[in-house]
């Protein structure tokens, strides 16, 4: 039985839209995207994934921190703002 893989970090990205009043946007209400990383094992050591795609969701190895980072902050850009991609 396989082991599942514990999520580590969740990161969130709000987009408040325009017609919103300023109280809304205040408050930070407004269309938001996330998405969840997780740890798991590969062949030679440890690697971030993308925990809702599982082993398909392969991010970059653990220790480059920056790298994961620019990897969840490009998927963030691309489900905020999809036709600029």
């Amino acid at each position: 039985m396989p082991i599942p893989s514990l999520p580590i970090v969740q990161a969130l990205a709000r987009r408040v839209r325009g017609h919103q009043n300023r109280a809304a946007r205040q408050m930070g209400v407004g269309e938001g995207v996330g998405v969840v990383v997780s740890v798991r094992a590969v062949p030679g050591g440890w690697a971030y994934h993308r925990a809702q795609r599982g082993r398909f969701g392969y991010l970059v190895p653990c220790g480059d921190v920056e790298a994961a980072a620019e990897q969840v902050d490009l998927l963030l850009k691309h489900r905020m703002f999809p036709p600029t991609w």
